[in-house]
């Protein structure tokens, strides 16, 4: 591994809190990199409380600084704005009879210890009630969307793209997304009567002991369909940060078990305590080193959601698409065989019953 990327691991254990007395001392090149690494893998507001807690003569220089400051300065107005709207989404569903939960998002980042330095995505929010009623809901106020398995897009609210989703996620193996479906309608209520206060009001969020399932899923989903990055792996940190107790444990680990997760789990938590220093006590299982060191190369070239393999790749077919995540997906084949295997079917399934566009005339 390259030592600025060791150098990057320790930016990363400082803005966590780690000691800054063995930091090096860099070159105006060394900090535009390091600047580079932290936009692709969308952690640059994070890492700026690194940048404010080394000494005056380890920091970058004053041009990387103000770049640093202006885009951390961007991030907090992001998140000023969607903690607003994610109230907003919240009442409009809500007030016309529709429980609902803001998933990951604004609710993950009020676990960090300054929420605002996250950076932000849309809002994804999970609605009670039947499929065809939501999506007439969305649809009435929307001009076009695009409706898949999981979710419907076209709703906007004061500029912002709103994902709405059916059910929070699924598995490509059939008979563990029955599982997972179990599961979900199992805990939905719960879901739908927790809620925090955000600085734009107050939101139904998913409980801790439904974000240890649901977040380490979202990031084995997108990690098989295209990459994943260090934000998402930071949300499944804080949240195992809150801590939990023995009975807690098992009752996680035993739905890690029957939705097929244990050897990604433990690849998490080797990531997890290899870059970001997360203690024993909280290692929800044990970490997977073979595993875990695939994981960590992925998220290192891939960054963020697998952005910098995909953004150059132009315009694509939906099977082009298809055929680039079933390609991607079979070098995992030997970590999650039954997922890999069954991701061509669900891939033909989504599309024949489930893909719709619609335009408003």
């Amino acid at each position: 591994m390259q030592p600025l990327t060791l150098i990057f691991f320790q930016l990363i254990r400082i803005s966590l809190g780690e000691s800054c007395e063995n930091f090096p001392t860099l070159s105006a090149a060394e900090w535009g990199k390091l600047y580079d690494m932290s936009r692709k893998q969308a952690i640059v507001g994070v890492l700026s409380r690194a940048i404010e807690a080394l000494p005056a003569d380890k920091r970058p220089p004053r041009e990387i600084v103000l770049k640093w400051l202006v885009a951390t300065e961007n991030i907090k107005q992001r998140n000023s704005h969607l903690n607003s709207v994610a109230a907003q989404v919240d009442a409009l569903f809500q007030t016309n009879g529709h429980r609902c939960s803001i998933l990951k998002g604004q609710g993950i980042a009020q676990l960090y210890p300054q929420p605002e330095l996250r950076t932000s995505g849309d809002i994804d929010v999970w609605v009670d009630g039947k499929r065809a009623d939501i999506v007439s809901f969305v649809r009435e106020r929307c001009k076009s969307s695009h409706e898949v398995y999981h979710h419907i897009d076209g709703l906007r609210v004061n500029g912002v793209e709103i994902e709405t989703h059916f059910t929070p996620s699924y598995m490509s193996n059939p008979f563990a997304n029955r599982r997972l479906q179990s599961w979900i309608r199992k805990e939905s209520s719960l879901q739908f009567e927790h809620s925090v206060d955000i600085a734009g009001g107050r939101i139904h969020v998913p409980t801790l002991a439904f974000n240890r399932v649901f977040i380490l899923h979202h990031i084995y989903r997108h990690f098989f369909y295209e990459g994943i990055g260090l934000r998402q792996m930071m949300d499944l940190y804080y949240v195992l940060k809150q801590g939990f107790s023995k009975a807690e444990k098992a009752e996680t680990v035993g739905i890690y078990r029957r939705l097929n997760l244990l050897g990604f789990a433990g690849a998490c938590i080797y990531v997890l305590h290899t870059l970001f220093g997360l203690e024993e006590k909280f290692h929800i299982v044990a970490p997977n080193k073979k595993f875990g060191e695939v994981l960590l190369s992925e998220i290192l070239v891939g960054g963020n959601f697998g952005q910098a393999i995909t953004y150059n790749l132009g315009p694509e077919s939906k099977f082009e698409r298809g055929w680039r995540i079933m390609l991607r997906s079979m070098r995992f084949l030997q970590y999650a065989p039954l997922e890999v295997v069954w991701m061509p079917y669900f891939k033909v399934i989504n599309n024949i019953l489930y893909v719709r566009d619609h335009t408003q005339k």
